[in-house]
């Protein structure tokens, strides 16, 4: 449990960082004026404002800049549920390497992120079960597949593991400048795959 609330402040870390770098490459972000012609601006997305006027705002107390935060109303559309016809429909136009992720999270219900971030020594071949990490507050849970579907995993797991070469970099967690290589790796492209007795280990395809 301690584990996973040091990792979710390490992601919030890695998630503030990006936003502000995006930030000051549209505009100069120690000028609280322009950084709000920004924000309120159709460069972003309505969903998205609130998010950055709560990270500018933190930096700019942080850095003792006058800012006045003004959060919008925001109300999502009401989402289009997609019947399981067409959901099937789709699976089936899919080629497999497409359709055994989405045919995962359509059987399961766990998130694109949750299975991003599934580990290889959390699949279990043999069985057919997936061990999840929740996020946004979900609970971890195991997932049985359907025998047609963990096959097809099984098939894919093989045939990736055959051709994938990758450049595999580690970082310990609890140094200075731990924050400082995990951002330059995700910047690199790295992706985190695992964890272990204090380090985080990324990968990225060699191509």
């Amino acid at each position: 449990m301690q584990e996973e609330k040091h990792l979710t402040k390490h992601r919030n870390v890695i998630n503030t960082v990006t936003l502000l770098r995006r930030i000051a490459r549209k505009t100069d972000i120690f000028n609280p004026i322009a950084v709000k012609k920004f924000i309120t601006s159709e460069l972003v997305t309505a969903p998205s404002k609130n998010k950055y006027e709560q990270m500018y705002a933190k930096f700019a107390e942080a850095n003792q800049l006058p800012y006045d935060a003004k959060y919008s109303k925001y109300k999502s559309p009401i989402p289009l549920i997609p019947s399981t016809k067409d959901v099937n429909t789709i699976l089936f136009a899919l080629r497999e390497q497409f359709y055994t992720p989405i045919a995962i999270m359509s059987e399961t219900a766990v998130e694109a992120e949750e299975l991003h971030m599934t580990a290889r020594n959390q699949i279990n071949e043999q069985t057919g079960e997936l061990s999840i990490i929740g996020v946004k507050g979900h609970a971890n849970g195991t997932y049985k597949l359907s025998e047609p579907l963990a096959e097809s995993l099984r098939r894919g797991i093989a045939s990736f593991t055959a051709k994938a070469q990758y450049i595999t970099k580690t970082v310990k967690l609890g140094q200075p400048d731990t924050i400082e290589q995990i951002t330059q790796l995700a910047n690199q492209g790295f992706e985190k795959y695992n964890e272990a007795d204090g380090y985080h280990f990324f990968r990225i395809l060699q191509i």
